[in-house]
């Protein structure tokens, strides 16, 4: 008997234990960081007349009456004449903070009425009306034009007629934030029917902060709750067990040694450590550290092709050619230890990006059991909306030139980022005859030291380029290469400041200068804006960039103002970063196209590399369509891909205001357009031409009806291999002989329309058509009556590599 009324004793303990652990967990306290909100006295307030005739008459710590529900002494307002009067702060808060608002307020019956509460990211102007981001800032308030205002006697939550209740501090969610907390109080009746008198109190901003401390679970072992104390397997890592713990929402944790310091990320766990997790009102517990459970099987996996969801607790050592998916959100090698053994492993995240990978994901990853860090030992690429982790250090050499073609004869490795001129190549100055460019990397090859003369951009972006023999213009005479490491950019860009940009969910942005950096996230392009500036060195030692873009609206007086001439004579200079380029940007007006065509001709006839068109396009009151065939014939006129780096429905100069919901229509069916236009490369929009064509209510957070289209909008990849000017500056489209001489194989016709028959002693076995730059387009294996169509193939010039079963021919044509 008495041992069953012990029993359950126990039991009846570890059940309260377990409950007040659970409450802890759940429990809150709150958080006020408006100071002086008993309005006593007026020390935390700086206080603006914005009504510079009529002075309100202002009482701190006024007794003789209150708001219902204020406490001891309140402010009072009066006046008997029209005016308007600010109170406000600057608060110092989280982004991604949620905070209630609230305050007691007392009016008489006033006409014309206002009392209104803003936070804002805008400083206040003193004598200036506070009206911030056009009244996007408004979290709460009375108006007698909306309904509500003479009369009250309650809370701003409870009788507020606009705003919001709970306000979102805007913002990269932990990084501190500057904000202005507004209160304006005011009257326009003039002369007013009754004086004005308005009495506040009890002004709050506040936050539930949670004081739970717990570990909630830990996906590698077990919690013992009552005796502080968790079990995981022997010889796990700080990482594996960092990414297996679950905390109290809002608390933090550190894995301590027996010294109090905290331990890296691959430090061996033992019995000695302990865990310290600390809640967000700062009270900490710690957790014991028993390595009781039988420890993780070292897996090994070499030239893996998989697709999976995870691959949570596990020890993997991968090598060899491995190419995997790995398809979890947030974290989903939980509790794992990748180890990279090889160069050539390829690990795809769709679904997390790169700033979430670098953060979450690379303290669980090895390289020959070194740490991960990125751009020393691994890259970390965005690749559309997800990551590409590869194993690659910043020592790799990612092209091989050859003394001789078809790979042979002597080679040199080239790193990445550096620029090799003549001093650099050595022997292969002038001497190159054929190529290996691995995947995942650029390199640009030119005839000049500078990077001028005939060039050409070579793109790995899903496979090694082998160039078994140099074109004309290059072969033995490259005296200039830069190899980059290549990013798998989506097409949806924006115009100036990062923020924004991550805001809208692009994956690039420019600003019109070049002296910003890409993120992880996002690419940074740097513009040469006009003949002055800014610094071509910005450009030429950019790195994590891939393209730079040319002068601004040169055919602008206002912009860069630049002639053809002036903008041909300053483009060697672009040329010198080896990064991809673009045109000079003009304007959608009449003369800007003029101005395109001519720089276009002029650059083709002096051999000058222009990859890709830039173009701005305002046009008001038109459609999609008509937006695309504009577009189709600046393509069909350049020969090249196009960037629209500025765009919107129009402008405030042009026709055809749109209302927030025409705009959030016609921006979803252009961006639409200009994700499946082969020929568009990249695309970013302009905002600042009126207030219905702008993406953001309240920059970057609040986004307008087309803001939301245009964020939640998943496009492509942006290069397009099919649609690059596949035209080596300085090399004429002349097809070389179709005859093959002493060889039996003849090609006819050259140039094709759809169709293309061969002549030969032995039978064609098989024919590869790849791109000037050896990428694959199509392969025929069977051959029809000695002939093949090419009638979907795009117009352009390219590579017919023939076998016969002992000899491959590689044969030049163009399709028209």
């Amino acid at each position: 008997m008495i041992s069953n009324l012990t029993n359950k004793k126990l039991v009846f303990k570890y059940l309260i234990l377990v409950l007040l652990s659970v409450f802890k967990t759940t429990a809150f306290s709150q958080v006020q960081v408006i100071k002086g909100g008993g309005m006593t006295d007026s020390t935390s307030w700086f206080i603006y007349n914005l009504e510079s005739v009529n002075k309100a008459k202002r009482e701190f710590n006024y007794t003789l009456q209150k708001p219902l529900q204020g406490v001891n002494g309140c402010l009072r307002i009066t006046s008997a004449n029209a005016t308007s009067i600010l109170l406000w702060q600057k608060l110092s808060v989280k982004a991604g903070e949620t905070y209630a608002i609230d305050g007691a307020i007392k009016t008489n019956n006033v006409a014309s009425f206002w009392s209104e509460i803003t936070l804002s990211n805008v400083p206040p102007v003193e004598g200036v009306d506070y009206l911030p981001n056009n009244g996007a800032d408004l979290v709460q308030g009375f108006s007698t034009w909306v309904g509500c205002g003479p009369n009250i006697n309650g809370l701003f939550s409870a009788d507020a007629c606009n705003g919001k209740k709970k306000y979102t501090v805007p913002g990269v969610a932990g990084t501190s934030v500057d904000i202005y907390y507004g209160l304006k109080i005011g009257s326009m009746a003039n002369p007013m029917p009754n004086d004005l008198e308005v009495l506040i109190d009890e002004l709050k901003m506040t936050r539930d902060v949670n004081v739970g401390n717990d570990i909630t679970a830990v996906s590698l072992g077990t919690i013992d709750i009552p005796n502080l104390n968790i079990k995981i397997p022997s010889g796990i890592r700080a990482a594996q067990l960092k990414s297996s713990l679950s905390v109290s929402p809002y608390s933090s944790f550190k894995v301590l040694n027996n010294a109090n310091s905290e331990v890296s990320n691959i430090t061996a766990i033992d019995n000695t450590m302990k865990i310290l997790v600390t809640s967000e009102n700062g009270i900490s517990k710690t957790f014991a550290i028993q390595t009781s459970l039988p420890g993780l099987t070292l897996e090994t996996l070499n030239n893996l092709n998989a697709n999976v969801v995870d691959y949570n607790t596990r020890n993997i050592d991968i090598s060899g050619a491995s190419n995997i998916t790995i398809t979890g959100l947030n974290n989903p090698i939980k509790g794992s230890i990748l180890n990279l053994k090889s160069d050539n492993i390829w690990i795809y995240f769709p679904n997390i990006r790169p700033s979430l990978v670098y953060k979450n994901i690379c303290p669980q990853i090895l390289l020959n059991g070194a740490v991960a860090v990125v751009d020393q030992n691994i890259r970390v690429e965005e690749y559309l909306e997800g990551t590409m982790l590869i194993s690659q250090p910043i020592t790799y050499q990612a092209l091989q030139l050859f003394a001789a073609e078809n790979l042979a004869g002597t080679s040199f490795q080239l790193n990445i980022n550096n620029y090799y001129r003549a001093a650099q190549l050595g022997t292969f100055n002038t001497t190159a005859k054929s190529f290996r460019l691995k995947k995942g990397y650029m390199a640009t090859l030119a005839q000049n030291e500078d990077g001028s003369g005939i060039s050409k951009v070579y793109i790995a972006y899903d496979n090694d380029i082998v160039i078994n023999k140099l074109p004309v213009g290059l072969y033995n005479d490259v005296s200039f290469i830069r190899v980059l490491p290549w990013r798998w950019v989506a097409k949806k860009g924006w115009t100036s400041g990062l923020a924004a940009a991550e805001a809208l969910n692009a994956h690039w942005q420019y600003d019109w200068d070049n002296a910003s950096t890409s993120t992880l996230d996002v690419e940074y392009v740097p513009m040469r804006h006009n003949k002055n500036w800014n610094s071509y060195a910005n450009i030429n030692n950019k790195l994590k960039s891939t393209h730079a873009l040319g002068y601004n609206e040169p055919d602008r007086p206002d912009q860069a103002n630049a002639t053809v001439d002036e903008a041909i004579a300053a483009w060697p200079e672009m040329q010198k970063s080896g990064l991809r380029l673009g045109s000079p940007c003009p304007s959608d007006a009449g003369p800007g196209l003029t101005w395109l065509y001519s720089f276009i001709d002029k650059a083709d006839a002096l051999n000058y590399r222009v990859d890709f068109v830039a173009v701005h396009w305002y046009k008001g009151g038109q459609t999609a369509r008509q937006f695309y065939d504009w577009l189709k014939g600046i393509h069909v006129r350049t020969k090249r891909p196009i960037w629209i780096t500025e765009w919107n429905n129009g402008a405030n100069w042009t026709c055809c205001t749109p209302t927030f919901a025409q705009q959030q229509t016609t921006i979803g069916e252009i961006i639409n357009m200009l994700d499946t236009a082969s020929f568009v490369e990249r695309y970013s929009l302009y905002e600042w031409v009126g207030n219905t064509r702008q993406m953001f209510l309240q920059n970057p957070v609040s986004l307008s009806p087309a803001g939301i289209v245009y964020s939640n909008n998943t496009s492509p990849l942006a290069y397009n291999p099919n649609k690059v000017n596949n035209i080596i500056t300085g090399v004429d489209e002349v097809v070389e002989e179709t005859k093959t001489e002493g060889l039996g194989l003849i090609i006819f016709p050259n140039p094709i329309e759809n169709k293309v028959f061969f002549q030969s002693l032995k039978p064609i076995l098989s024919v590869l058509i790849t791109d000037i730059t050896g990428h694959q387009i199509v392969n025929y294996d069977q051959l029809e009556n000695n002939s093949i169509y090419l009638n979907n193939l795009d117009p352009g010039i390219y590579l017919m590599n023939i076998w016969d079963g002992q000899k491959t021919w590689i044969k030049k044509f163009i399709k028209r």
